[in-house]
């Protein structure tokens, strides 16, 4: 166990290690070094570090602030109440959701001199990590949202609920929704009936009175009772029977294989795609929004050609498919009973380049930025796929701590019915983030082209959007928030979907 997490951007590495080796000398024990051991992946050791630090400092700069693992480490220490932020390299603007926490400016700190702001630091830190290890008082066990991931209904208090602004996220599952409550195009037999508790129904039937047999003056009456009810009962079979799989809530049929799309199949993986349609859409958050980041203006615009994109993301029993038939090395925390146990699950630890050779060997792409984000939104500027309501349970898979344990933390695709997108694309919020093709410019919106655009020529990161499983907020589901990762790196947090192009 560390007194101190440090989070940082690692083109931060060498101002970070002076302030690492002042705390160090303070007498408490940091870790910020984040060298993986041999037989450990980098996602499993930063999990275990930041689950048992007694504090976290993330220094914040304008690399830091665009990161989606800095933002993901700080998520973890503000819903523990141990979050301290820095900025000890330059002024930056802090991510909205970190705002209302003061930073300490150590800009001009150095190490081994007196600095006043750097002082006030250490008595801040030392209020909830003590004078030094050796002083410490045994710290109290990590809740057990921590340590292992709980049903929803079981979450304590913290965090069965989300602040984000005037609003709260109940994360206990909610009742469903009437049809007032949904968009019309949202509607399904899913949300109009309620599956009865087998433990309830049992009760019922075990409570209902006992009748007596009919005496012999009914008996007359009994035939025609009998057909009334023959008759009623054919009506029934062929309202709900004849038309298909027996209604239910979505949380009755999340883990059941899900239902085969009627959506064409096209691409050698012969995943089901959806047809997004040519035409405009506005891309970007407008000026006003609070939630939004400077990259996401201005909003803007976009002529896209028509185009398919993967209704789900693709899965590890696919993957499995092109790792057999190409010398691509497997995902992180890969093996062979993963497309097994978890074949409908969304294939993850993936890098940019695994993601654009499973496309091409498909017959497909990438999708570009800004196609991504019309197949999540549509054209009516909604802030995420199903509409401008707040991310729950029956809508994503999000915000989830903090072990991985071999695709656990991820859900069937096509799980969230309530989730889809206008054009019935599932899981564009939350499960996985998602490579696109681009390369990441936070200025990029103020000069794209208005149709088709493809993003800068060239870059050091690649977009990723959608938000995943992982400590990511209901703020990184919106449609427009954009994030990037270097190309090279496998997360269990990132996965992908292919686009193809529609013939003119």
């Amino acid at each position: 166990m560390s007194d101190i997490f440090i989070s940082y951007a690692s083109e931060d590495r060498n101002r970070v290690k002076s302030l690492a080796h002042a705390l160090e000398k303070k007498g408490w024990s940091v870790w910020w070094d984040r060298r993986i051991p041999a037989g450990k992946s980098f996602d499993e050791v930063i999990h275990e570090a930041l689950k048992a630090a007694r504090s976290v400092v993330v220094v914040w700069t304008k690399t830091s602030v665009k990161s989606t693992w800095v933002k993901n480490e700080s998520r973890s220490g503000l819903r523990r109440n141990i979050l301290f932020p820095v900025m000890l390299v330059e002024e930056v603007e802090i991510p909205l959701e970190f705002e209302h926490l003061q930073a300490a400016h150590l800009m001009d700190w150095q190490q081994d001199q007196d600095h006043p702001g750097f002082d006030q630091f250490l008595d801040d830190l030392t209020e909830i990590i003590g004078v030094s290890v050796m002083a410490a008082v045994q710290p109290s066990p990590v809740p057990q949202s921590l340590e292992t991931p709980s049903a929803p209904s079981s979450l304590p208090e913290t965090m069965a609920h989300v602040e984000l602004g005037a609003e709260k996220v109940d994360r206990e599952l909610p009742a469903p929704e009437t049809s007032s409550d949904l968009r019309n195009d949202e509607i399904h037999p899913s949300s109009l009936m309620q599956p009865q508790d087998s433990t309830q129904a049992s009760h019922a039937y075990a409570n209902e009175p006992t009748h007596a047999a009919p005496s012999a003056e009914s008996l007359p009456y009994l035939p025609i009772g009998i057909g009334l009810f023959a008759a009623i009962g054919a009506v029934v079979y062929f309202l709900f029977f004849s038309q298909g799989p027996s209604p239910g809530t979505r949380d009755e049929l999340r883990h059941q294989p899900r239902v085969q799309s009627s959506s064409p199949r096209i691409g050698r993986d012969g995943a089901p795609m959806v047809l997004v349609p040519v035409g405009e859409f506005i891309m970007g958050s407008r000026e006003g929004d609070k939630d939004a980041d400077t990259d996401e203006r201005p909003a803007h615009s976009v002529y896209l050609d028509a185009f398919s994109i993967d209704q789900y993301e693709v899965t590890t029993s696919h993957f499995a498919t092109f790792l057999e038939n190409s010398k691509r090395s497997a995902p992180q925390g890969w093996s062979k009973q993963v497309p097994l146990e978890h074949g409908e699950k969304p294939v993850v630890g993936v890098d940019w380049n695994d993601a654009t050779a499973y496309c091409a060997w498909a017959g497909k792409r990438l999708p570009t930025e800004a196609e991504w984000e019309k197949a999540a939104r549509g054209t009516d500027q909604r802030r995420f796929p199903w509409g401008d309501k707040t991310p729950n349970e029956r809508r994503a898979n999000f915000w989830h701590c903090c072990d991985f344990k071999d695709y656990e933390a991820l859900d069937d695709v096509g799980s969230f019915d309530a989730g889809k997108s206008p054009y019935g694309v599932y899981d564009m919020a939350g499960n996985a983030w998602e490579w696109v093709a681009d390369w990441y410019d936070e200025n990029y919106y103020g000069n794209s082209p208005t149709r088709n655009p493809k993003g800068p020529s060239s870059g050091e990161y690649r977009v990723i959007r959608g938000g995943s499983w992982y400590l990511d907020s209901p703020v990184a589901l919106r449609s427009a928030n954009r994030s990037w990762n270097t190309p090279t790196n496998r997360y269990a947090t990132i996965g992908f979907r292919c686009t193809q192009d529609v013939p003119k």
